[in-house]
């Protein structure tokens, strides 16, 4: 079992639908996915047309078997552990038994009983709590940033926060930085997509920079319906040229998945 963490400091930048399109489009290549909802907004949940539902606060905070928890969407071969409101009450006994940071990481065991392949965890935009567990469970991470100065403003944050929690043990890599809500229209963005190519290089992160996914009415017309890009069709080249943008992801991510299990292997 593998798992993916969708990690940013910033919200609006497409996170929530990030994970879920990855998740999904992980599925339909035949994987066993969990996605895990960590956001005490709970809008994975809304982006698959399910109810919102305390499945993280009643596994992490009440500790009852992830069994009981663990959702099916309506999707071959993708379960969902939805969160809600609650989430905020999981992570504060979580902090209260001092358990936080380590809680996701120690809660493997409990995911590998569901025999899933890759569990994909969309999180909070808020510092600490189950965001940095989020990234000690995480054998992958992306970042998504959208392609406005705001969101680059904050993007160093989330790449400290990531340090910050390598330094405690986090073992894990960085396997992309999503550009998102990208149009070459505006000239805002290409500024921003060029100016997170200058930090990612400084940092040197700029192998892991992926192709930007651009601003698209296709996928929130998607969102606002509850279902995933992968099941509406597409009318446009430019509806094709969102899922096909998507496709890179998922094909990047499954890439980076597989590569780490080979050198686990081999080790």
């Amino acid at each position: 079992m593998r798992t993916v963490a969708i990690v940013s400091q910033k919200g609006g930048v497409g996170k929530t639908t990030t994970a879920v399109t990855l998740a999904h489009g992980l599925a339909l290549e035949g994987m066993e996915i969990l996605l895990l909802d960590t956001d005490p907004q709970g809008q994975c949940a809304t982006l698959l047309d399910l109810e919102h539902e305390a499945g993280v606060f009643r596994w992490l905070g009440a500790r009852e078997p992830v069994a009981n928890v663990v959702r099916e969407t309506g999707r071959d071969r993708l379960r969902l552990i939805p969160g809600d409101k609650t989430t905020v009450e999981a992570q504060l006994l979580l902090n209260y038994r001092g358990e936080t940071l380590e809680a996701l990481y120690s809660a493997r065991a409990d995911l590998e009983t569901l025999g899933v392949d890759v569990v994909v965890m969309d999180t909070a935009p808020s510092v600490g709590g189950l965001q940095d567990a989020a990234i000690m469970a995480a054998d992958e991470i992306v970042v998504p940033v959208a392609c406005d100065y705001l969101s680059l403003e904050r993007a160093p944050e989330t790449f400290a926060t990531m340090a910050a929690v390598r330094d405690r043990g986090w073992a894990g890599n960085l396997a992309g930085v999503q550009p998102t809500f990208y149009s070459e229209r505006t000239n805002a963005a290409r500024v921003s997509l060029e100016d997170l190519g200058d930090l990612v290089t400084r940092l040197g992160l700029a192998e892991v920079l992926l192709r930007p996914i651009h601003e698209s009415v296709f996928i929130r017309s998607a969102a606002s319906e509850g279902r995933t890009i992968w099941e509406i069709p597409a009318r446009t080249e430019y509806d094709e040229r969102a899922q096909l943008e998507y496709v890179r992801l998922v094909r990047h991510v499954r890439r980076a998945i597989t590569a780490r299990r080979a050198t686990a292997h081999g080790a």
